[in-house]
């Protein structure tokens, strides 16, 4: 089975039954057995990027729900670049060289899919979070 079809294969999958293959209980196929072990995995990571939930989207000024501002402090890092490992987890590498790479975690990486140019940030409450840069400079001023 080539990229090119295993993309195919998981992006006409449901999301309960990727949940039964990202946790082991079966398997599309056995990375270990295949030439490029890198393209596998990217294609995985591609087709669950690009799945899309069927649910009717309704805007806030539809809903007429109540306006908040924040005034969070966080701690965060402009990040450079993001080097996935095949576990999930992945090698965050800091735009500012006075901060050394540092891992996290699969779960991290699943709930945000952070990306270089990105933030990785760290809440008061020691809460995890990544905003898109846009997103932070609009949200945020260093203190």
């Amino acid at each position: 089975m080539n990229t090119e079809e295993l993309t195919k294969e998981l992006k006409a999958l449901s999301r309960a039954d990727l949940d039964k293959r990202a946790t082991g209980q079966y398997k599309v196929v056995d990375p270990n057995k295949l030439p490029n072990k890198d393209a596998v995995i990217e294609a995985i990571f591609n087709a669950i990027n690009d799945i899309e939930v069927d649910s009717e989207e309704v805007s806030a000024e539809e809903l007429e729900l109540p306006a908040y501002e924040s005034t969070k402090k966080v701690r965060a890092l402009e990040i450079e670049t993001v080097e996935r490992k095949h576990d999930g987890s992945a090698t965050i590498t800091p735009a500012n060289k006075d901060y050394k790479p540092f891992t996290v975690s699969a779960h991290y990486m699943r709930r945000f899919n952070a990306r270089g140019g990105g933030f990785y940030l760290v809440y008061e409450d020691g809460t995890l979070s990544y905003q898109t840069a846009e997103h932070f400079k609009e949200g945020y001023e260093k203190i």
